[in-house]
C-alpha cells in the first residue's frame, strides 16, 4: 500500500406521495418519469448480462474464509449499534448538502411522503453525516472549513444542536463515520489524502485528532467493520482500499496494508455483507463493482468484477454509491450519468452477484442513497436534479417500485433513513 499516498410493508398508491420543496411547499411532481421519458419504476434491462463484466468463476467452499462478520449495515458509513430492531421505531430523513444545511423530515410509512421537520446550518460543505442514534449525536463534515462538526440529537424530535467543530485532520473531508462504541470518529479527508481518528468527549463534542494517517491518494470513506477490529479506506487515486486493524482508538496497518483494485478504477465506497465474509466496492473512475473475499484477519482479497452499466451505454458515468441490502441477498449501487441504481442479487452460498437490472432515480446524478433498517425503502438523493426519490424494494425478489419524488433538496449529497426510539 502506498501510505503516501439508516417500517413496516405497507401499499403505496400508485399515484405516489407528496413531494415537498425546500421551502416545505408540495412540489406536485410525484411519480413523473425522468428526461428520457423512462419509467423509473421498473428495471430497464432486467436479465440482461453486465456489459464487460468478468466473473472470475464460483470459489470451492475451501475459498470462503470462516465467517468473519456478524452484522450488516444498509449504509456501510452509518453504524446501527443500539439502535431498535428494524421497524419497532419512527423513521426520519436527513440529508446533508454542499449549501451547508441539514434537512429533516418525517417519513410516513403509509404512503412513503416525506414531512419536512426543519432545517438548519451545518457548515460549510455538510456533504455527508453520521447520525449516531444510540448516543444521540450527529456528525457532519465541513468541506470548506475542513473540520468535522458534533451536534447534539434529539431523539425525540429530530432536533440538533451544534455542540462544537474540530480539524478534520486534513483537507477537503468528504466522509465521517464513528466506531461501534460510539467513542471515536472517523475523518477522510479527499483533497488532503489523510483519514483522522478524533475522541469523543462526555458531551458528545470532539477533541482533537489524536492519529492522522497520511494516504495521498483520495481518500473517500473511513469506517469500522460490525466487530470494530478493521477501518476500511477507499482510496480514489491510489487505486486501493487501505485496511487498518482498530483497537483503543489506533489505527495500524495490515499486511497487506492495501488491496488494489485495477488502474484507473477509482474505488469510491465500500459495504460490507450482513452475514458472508464478503465485501463489495464500487469504482467510480472504472464502473465497476468488485465483490471481495474478507479473511478471518481483516484482510480484502478481489474475487469477481462486472460492469455497473447495461450493455450498449457508451455515455459519460461514473459511480457513486453501494449498500447491501439488510437480508443480504442484494447489491445496489448509483451510476451518475446512465442515473440509475444498478441491482444485483447475491449468491447464498459464495456472494458472487448476478445483475438483475437498472432502474432510472428520476433525476441527474445520483451521488447517494440509503436502505431503511427493513429494507422496504431505498431513498436517494439525486444532486444534479436536487431531488429526493423514494422506492419500496420487493425484498424477495429485489425489484425497486418507484414512489415518486418525495421532496426537492438543493444539491442534496447525502441522504439517510434513520430510525428514531418510540
Amino acid at each position: 500500500m502506498r501510505l503516501r499516498g439508516l417500517i413496516c410493508v405497507l401499499f403505496v398508491s400508485a399515484c405516489g406521495a407528496p413531494s415537498v420543496s425546500d421551502s416545505g411547499v408540495d412540489s406536485g411532481r410525484s411519480g413523473e418519469v425522468d428526461a428520457g421519458g423512462r419509467d423509473a419504476g421498473v428495471f430497464i434491462d432486467a436479465g440482461l448480462p453486465d456489459a464487460g463484466g468478468t466473473d472470475s468463476g464460483v470459489p470451492d467452499a475451501g475459498e470462503l474464509d470462516a465467517g468473519l462478520l456478524d452484522a450488516g449495515l444498509p449504509d456501510a458509513g452509518t453504524p446501527d449499534a443500539g439502535l431498535p430492531d428494524a421497524g419497532s421505531g419512527r423513521l426520519v430523513v436527513f440529508t446533508g448538502s454542499s449549501n451547508g444545511q441539514i434537512r429533516t423530515f418525517a417519513f410516513n410509512p403509509v404512503d412513503g411522503g416525506l414531512t419536512s421537520l426543519g432545517a438548519i446550518s451545518a457548515g460549510n460543505g455538510s456533504s455527508f453525516l453520521a447520525i449516531d442514534v444510540a448516543h444521540g449525536r450527529l456528525y457532519a463534515t465541513n468541506e470548506g472549513t475542513n473540520q468535522i462538526a458534533a451536534f447534539a440529537l434529539n431523539t425525540q424530535d429530530a432536533g440538533v444542536q451544534l455542540i462544537n467543530r474540530v480539524s478534520s485532520g486534513g483537507n477537503g473531508p468528504a466522509h465521517v463515520s464513528f466506531d461501534r462504541t460510539g467513542q471515536f470518529v472517523f475523518a477522510a479527508n479527499y483533497n488532503g489524502g489523510t483519514v483522522a481518528v478524533i475522541p469523543v468527549v462526555p458531551d458528545g463534542g470532539l477533541a482533537a485528532p489524536t492519529q492522522t494517517i497520511t494516504m495521498l491518494g483520495q481518500a473517500h470513506q473511513i469506517f469500522t467493520d460490525p466487530t470494530n477490529r478493521f477501518v476500511y479506506v477507499p482510496c480514489k487515486a491510489d487505486d486501493e482500499v487501505a485496511q487498518f486493524s482498530f483497537n483503543a482508538g489506533t489505527l495500524t496497518p495490515l499486511n497487506p496494508a492495501a488491496m488494489s483494485t485495477d488502474a484507473g478504477a477509482g474505488p469510491r465506497h465500500l459495504a460490507l455483507h450482513p452475514t458472508q465474509p464478503r465485501a463489495y466496492v464500487i469504482n467510480e473512475l472504472g464502473n465497476t463493482l468488485q465483490t471481495l473475499n474478507v479473511s478471518a484477519a481483516g484482510a480484502l482479497t478481489p474475487v469477481q468484477q462486472v460492469s455497473t452499466l447495461p450493455s450498449g451505454f457508451n455515455s459519460s458515468n461514473t459511480t457513486a454509491e453501494v449498500a447491501v441490502h439488510p437480508n443480504g441477498q442484494f447489491v445496489f449501487g448509483s451510476n451518475r450519468g446512465h442515473d440509475s441504481i444498478a441491482t444485483w442479487r447475491v449468491d447464498p452460498v459464495t456472494g458472487f452477484v448476478t445483475l438483475i437490472g437498472h432502474t432510472p432515480t428520476g433525476g441527474q446524478t445520483p451521488r447517494h442513497f440509503s436502505l431503511d433498517l427493513s429494507g422496504n425503502w431505498l431513498i436517494v438523493g439525486n444532486q444534479g436534479s436536487g431531488t429526493l426519490w423514494l422506492f419500496r424494494v420487493n425484498t424477495v425478489t429485489g425489484a425497486l417500485t418507484s414512489v415518486g419524488e418525495v421532496a426537492t433538496v438543493t444539491s442534496p449529497a447525502f441522504v439517510g433513513f434513520v430510525e428514531l426510539p418510540l
